[in-house]
């Protein structure tokens, strides 16, 4: 998926929880490599699926999208919206971390359209 504007690709890769809400080791469908300043950790019940967390980003980055004006915007907001797993701040693994999807629908703005 892009984020318009920026020219950066938004990457998805899911991860299994356990009750506690700690990461299930070795259980992900791909890690961030190279990609990790744009790559996003979701947890996807049922299974660690690429291309179902690979659509619950995108319908994070769409939502997002009207709410925002510019992409860039977007992105900060789901970097807000991540809870650091792995390796201390961004990693290869994990990226930027998992995606709260309720603290994205939290910190939305007030819009006037």
């Amino acid at each position: 998926m892009q984020a318009i504007a920026t020219g950066k690709a938004l990457f998805a890769t899911s991860v299994d929880l356990r009750q506690d809400g700690s990461v299930v080791p070795y259980r992900r469908a791909i890690m961030c490599g190279d990609t990790m300043a744009y790559c996003f950790a979701v947890s996807v019940a049922g299974g660690t699926v690429t291309s179902s967390s690979t659509a619950k980003l995108s319908a994070a980055v769409f939502h997002l999208f009207q709410l925002y004006e510019r992409a860039e915007d977007v992105v900060q907001a789901l970097k807000r919206c991540t809870r650091d797993i792995g390796a201390p701040s961004i990693d290869r693994e994990f990226g930027n971390g998992l995606v709260d999807f309720r603290c994205v629908e939290a910190t939305r703005p007030v819009v006037d359209r």
